[in-house]
């Protein structure tokens, strides 16, 4: 997202207008730079679409941040939960489901710099500890598992993706697009061609075993 505002527009209008047209019942949205103040004036500004939960580094109000929105009638936001991992990088949301289930969604915005990111995984494990396992994760992870999701290929710290992959182990998670497409290159991330041109996919969907026969179109 970059931050609420581009050109003096307020891109929640956007986002708004987006969940309603097309009919999209969950977002989840990174790099919000969202205050509480700022959220609850928008929950109350957008009352009768959405529903937004988010999540802010309160000592970097201006980086980083991350949000999951509800479309009030589509979902039932009213009875969904809150709980903030890693302040502005990751959030997990539990709502009511369908037959009586729940589900929930952790949305992520990773670190750049591989130790960081390294750090942010390890972390991320330890909180999850004791708390009902995610049926969705998803995000910017900021980096990849395989050099095919890079341009030019490209492999990332060996390190940092192990304790991606530790995390994913013990959540039992599947990257669905990947599963569908095993040979495919779509990009999510492209830099100028000022700075090089370089390509990548960063920001993934995850889901649990239960979740993957499911889930469709997740590029």
């Amino acid at each position: 997202m970059r931050g609420r505002w581009s050109n003096r527009t307020d891109k929640w209008n956007n986002i708004n207008q987006i969940m309603r047209d097309k009919k999209i019942g969950i977002m989840a949205i990174q790099e919000t730079h969202l205050t509480k103040e700022e959220e609850s004036k928008l929950n109350e500004t957008f009352s009768r679409r959405i529903k937004i939960f988010s999540s802010i580094d309160p000592e970097n109000v201006n980086a980083k941040g991350v949000a999951i929105v509800l479309n009030t009638q589509m979902t039932n936001s009213k009875d969904a939960t809150l709980k903030e991992l890693i302040p502005g990088r990751a959030l997990i949301t539990h709502l009511p489901w369908t037959k009586g289930a729940q589900i929930s969604i952790l949305t992520v915005y990773a670190p750049n710099e591989p130790s960081k990111n390294q750090l942010f995984w390890e972390e991320l494990c330890t909180k999850l500890e004791g708390l009902p396992t995610p049926d969705i994760m998803l995000g910017n992870f900021n980096i990849v598992e395989d050099t095919l999701d890079r341009l030019p290929s490209k492999q990332d710290n060996e390190y940092t993706v192990e304790s991606l992959m530790h995390l994913k182990l013990c959540l039992d998670m599947r990257d669905s697009w990947r599963a569908e497409s095993p040979d495919s290159l779509e990009f999510t991330f492209t830099q100028s061609r000022a700075q090089g041109g370089r390509q990548s996919r960063i920001n993934w969907i995850y889901v649990s075993k239960g979740f993957l026969p499911f889930s469709k179109n997740g590029e």
